[in-house]
């Protein structure tokens, strides 16, 4: 198992910080404020671009379709699946399961509205 990663969602400000630029000063003033942060946790995963995978992450990726169609043979097409990484087990299998790990691809995160 790999060391636990957090980044945190500055509610004020609306940007991350992410583990590695954290300071003392910044980790203790977390406790102090109020909770204006929200805490992400990194899911030992990273996309095709190799960027880390955190909760709250909106991820798409390719699913293979095959479509047996009796007269014409068998026909293959791609669906694009776009998903949330969500604190629950059913999400994190999902995540791990999906076949071929260089479809990944993250797209925004949960406080992107546009999405």
């Amino acid at each position: 198992m790999k060391g636990i990663k957090f980044r945190a969602w500055d509610k004020a400000n609306k940007i991350y910080i992410y583990w590695d630029d954290m300071t003392d000063w910044e980790m203790g003033a977390f406790n102090d404020r109020g909770e204006p942060f929200i805490f992400e946790q990194f899911v030992e995963r990273k996309d095709k671009n190799g960027k880390d995978i955190y909760y709250g992450d909106k991820y798409k990726y390719k699913q293979l379709v095959v479509r047996n169609n009796n007269k014409r043979g068998c026909h293959q097409s791609f669906n694009i699946i776009i998903a949330t990484v969500e604190h629950n087990i059913e999400s994190l299998w999902k995540l791990h399961c999906i076949s071929n790990k260089q479809n990944i691809e993250i797209i925004g995160n949960i406080h992107d509205t546009t999405l």
